[in-house]
C-alpha cells in the first residue's frame, strides 16, 4: 500500500480534504506551539481548523 493510499484512507476516515504540498500556507501560524525549525525538520504543515492548529505530517518519497 502506498503512502498516497494511506493518506487518502485517513482523509476519508477523518472526513477531511487531502491537501497537496502546494496547497499548504507559505507562512507558519503567528504563534505556533512548535518552532519553525522543528516544523521544517519534521516536514510538518500546520493546518488551521476552527481555532486550533493541527500539525499534519507530510512525507513524499520516490517510489522505485
Amino acid at each position: 500500500m502506498s503512502e498516497r493510499n494511506v493518506a487518502e484512507a485517513w482523509a476519508e476516515l477523518l472526513q477531511r480534504p487531502l491537501l497537496a504540498a502546494r496547497d499548504a500556507p507559505e507562512l507558519p501560524p503567528a504563534d505556533p506551539e512548535m518552532s519553525l525549525r522543528i516544523l521544517k525538520q519534521e516536514h510538518v504543515v500546520p493546518v488551521q481548523e476552527w481555532l486550533c492548529w493541527c500539525p499534519i505530517r507530510i512525507s513524499w518519497r520516490r517510489l522505485s
